[in-house]
């Protein structure tokens, strides 16, 4: 599963490309990824043998235009922001008389990719929404004369969401004035603090880990109330530069083991975001590349072979139902 690195790797490849566009074509290839469509003002359910929706009206094929109800306001993207594991997409009416506020709130699960195409090609297998940006005014899309193999503006490029196992989702979530989303996840809004913020200080995360008393500190680290965007990886790799005993319950931990494991867990995020994250299987960045941390992994994924501390063999358990690797004899 994509994690905080991971996550962060995507945001700041897609920042720089998206920022600015608007979203005038969404592709919904298979119903029941993004949810809450209707925010894009789409009709619910114009014609049943319909697959992909135009801003505006529904198209029936690709080779079919738009069919436009009336003049529309596409939504511009105006940032990009990541909360845990959570992609955020701030959106706005771009010509709306009252401005108006919304974000894309996206969790890639475990296979999910969101990745850009520089130039109009089909949909891949698995890929399951098309969003087509482009800095035209997308009321003029539909009176242009398109190519038979696209239908698309010619400043366009393609963001496609592709996901082989389809755990993955996509929220079209209203936003308040000051931004905050309306009616996310509810996990969303139970997020702990955020490693990489000035506020994971040794006093939030030391008071947001003893509420987990007699948990397995691994356990407790994989609790996203606790800490936000953490998994199986990097606790494991936190756990083993901080020299903790992942079965240790968070009871057993001094002040100083602590506040160890909270500049562990910040150390290990930043350097797997300078490597573009880990790429065990599915994982890549926006532009459809590898991340390189899989190479300086000290335990995770690595039961049976050689510390590359001590020389010892890491060993693997079961905690909160995910595989857990360690050294015993680093890690004490």
């Amino acid at each position: 599963m994509p994690e905080l690195p991971e996550v962060e790797t995507v945001r700041q490849t897609l920042l720089p490309e998206v920022t600015g566009r608007l979203i005038v074509v969404t592709d919904i290839i298979t119903p029941g990824v993004l949810l809450n469509p209707d925010q894009l003002e789409l009709p619910a359910n114009p014609d049943a043998n319909s697959k992909s929706a135009c801003s505006g009206g529904w198209r029936t094929d690709k080779d079919s235009p738009c069919r436009k109800t009336a003049k529309q306001a596409s939504w511009k993207i105006t940032g990009l922001e990541r909360r845990g594991k959570y992609l955020i997409i701030r959106l706005l009416r771009s010509t709306a008389a009252q401005p108006r506020q919304a974000a894309l709130l996206v969790h890639l699960r475990m296979t999910g990719r969101l990745v850009l195409q520089q130039h109009y090609e089909k949909p891949l297998k698995h890929t399951h929404i098309r969003f087509v940006l482009s800095a035209s005014d997308q009321n003029k899309i539909c009176d242009q004369a398109m190519p038979e193999d696209n239908i698309y503006p010619e400043d366009s490029i393609y963001m496609d969401y592709h996901d082989t196992r389809r755990f993955g989702r996509i929220w079209l979530l209203p936003a308040d004035k000051n931004g905050k989303l309306i009616h996310a996840p509810s996990g969303f809004y139970l997020l702990g603090p955020e490693p990489l913020e000035a506020g994971f200080t040794s006093a939030v995360f030391t008071t947001h880990l003893r509420r987990r008393l007699k948990t397995p500190v691994k356990s407790a680290l994989l609790d996203q109330t606790v800490v936000a965007g953490l998994g199986n990886i990097y606790a494991d790799e936190a756990l083993f530069k901080a020299c903790v005993q992942p079965r240790r319950p968070v009871s057993s931990l001094t002040d100083h083991e602590i506040e160890k494991l909270r500049r562990a867990i910040i150390d290990v995020l930043n350097e797997a975001i300078s490597c573009q994250g880990t790429s065990l299987r599915d994982y890549v960045d926006g532009w459809n590349r590898k991340g390189r941390f899989q190479s300086c992994l000290m335990v995770y994924g690595r039961a049976g072979k050689s510390c590359r501390h001590c020389g010892g063999l890491i060993t693997k358990t079961v905690l909160a139902g995910r595989t857990t690797c360690f050294c015993p004899s680093c890690q004490h």
